[in-house]
């Protein structure tokens, strides 16, 4: 406390850059209020620590420090599946080069070239993780005003990109039926469940037989990297219809909690059931199989060509947007193609004819 006027004042140590460029330590001093203002050395003390909090002039804030205070504050708000994405895609990527670089130097054409680089190995998915990070929390620091905008607005991703690419494959019901019959269960009756229902897997693998009403499955709930929770967003909230026969085929599993589980009763390990049990069999029956998702894949696309509203369909995978399940879960194939051109093909080909004859 200094002064006649018993005012408080408070120091402390910040980085700075000098104009060589240099990251030196300098000592600062602020005035942190009045005596009728701050009564107690503790109050004093707190609005120091408050205001070593905000950003200081000059003061140099690391992506890294930026990231942290980001997750802190954003990381509650968000999903935890969400926040795990985020946080993958920034130690694997972002914080290599970023890390120690003062967000205020961070430019457009770093941020431009650094997706350059990583095109030849990542995927346009990767890329894009990249940029929705670095997007959040730079504008979160610009918000905040740890630095004066947001240089990754409105950059754009590189056309070509590498890594690897999964190809989804729409199965047939004979392809179906054959994994069906080569698979020790429960992979069998999951991948029967699966290619009718139209559930993620992390859904899939969370059902217990408590979610069974009667003849109806009320999914509320999923699992992701080993932890129980919410389902993805409130549309996929729904309650589905069972087959008989496939109900009757599930409760041969046995009485455990969940339905999928393993020996101990455990919900199954998606990644571990792919590797060691569904992919070898189809490897085996020449089926090229991407993942889990190909048989939701197979659903939507089965369903559309049943002429399936878009609007049922939605409901059925817990889309929020009907256009959604159309967009990225259904591909035309050739089978789609070969009925509408063949029509017009037919009639133009006979009235061609007909004037070839007339000539």
């Amino acid at each position: 406390m200094r002064g006649k006027k018993k005012v408080w004042y408070g120091t402390y140590r910040v980085d700075e850059r000098n104009a060589d460029g240099e990251i030196v330590r300098r000592q600062k001093s602020i005035r942190l209020g009045t005596l009728a203002e701050l009564p107690t050395k503790n109050a004093a003390r707190k609005k120091l620590v408050e205001s070593m909090g905000a950003p200081q002039e000059g003061a140099i804030i690391t992506f890294k420090q930026l990231s942290e205070r980001w997750t802190k504050a954003e990381g509650p708000t968000m999903k935890v599946s969400t926040l795990n994405h985020y946080q993958n895609a920034l130690k694997a990527n972002l914080l290599p080069t970023f890390g120690e670089r003062d967000v205020k130097r961070i430019t457009r054409e770093e941020i431009q070239l650094f997706l350059v680089k990583q095109a030849t190995s990542y995927s346009h998915s990767s890329l894009r993780s990249m940029r929705v990070v670095l997007s959040l929390i730079l504008g979160w620091g610009a918000n905040s005003q740890y630095l004066e905008r947001n240089p990754c607005v409105r950059i754009r991703l590189p056309k070509v990109a590498g890594g690897r690419r999964v190809t989804r494959t729409v199965l047939t019901a004979e392809q179906v039926s054959a994994l069906v019959s080569k698979l020790e269960e429960p992979y069998a009756t999951l991948v029967l469940f699966l290619c009718s229902t139209g559930l993620r897997i992390g859904e899939a693998v969370a059902v217990k037989w408590s979610d069974v009403e009667s003849d109806v499955l009320h999914v509320t709930h999923r699992i992701y990297d080993g932890d129980e929770g919410e389902v993805k967003s409130k549309a996929a909230v729904r309650s589905l219809p069972l087959d008989l026969n496939l109900l009757e085929r599930m409760r041969k599993l046995g009485n455990s909690e969940y339905v999928f589980c393993s020996r101990v009763g455990t919900p199954i390990n998606p990644g571990n059931g792919m590797k060691r049990y569904v992919h070898p069999v189809a490897k085996e029956l020449g089926i090229e199989l991407g993942g889990w998702h190909d048989f939701r894949h197979t659903l939507t696309t089965t369903l559309r060509r049943s002429g399936v509203h878009p609007v049922t369909v939605s409901g059925v995978l817990g889309h929020s947007k009907v256009d959604l399940a159309m967009n990225v879960y259904d591909r035309a194939t050739m089978d789609d193609f070969r009925a509408p051109l063949g029509i017009f093909a037919v009639e133009l080909l006979a009235n061609v004819s007909k004037m070839a004859s007339v000539a």
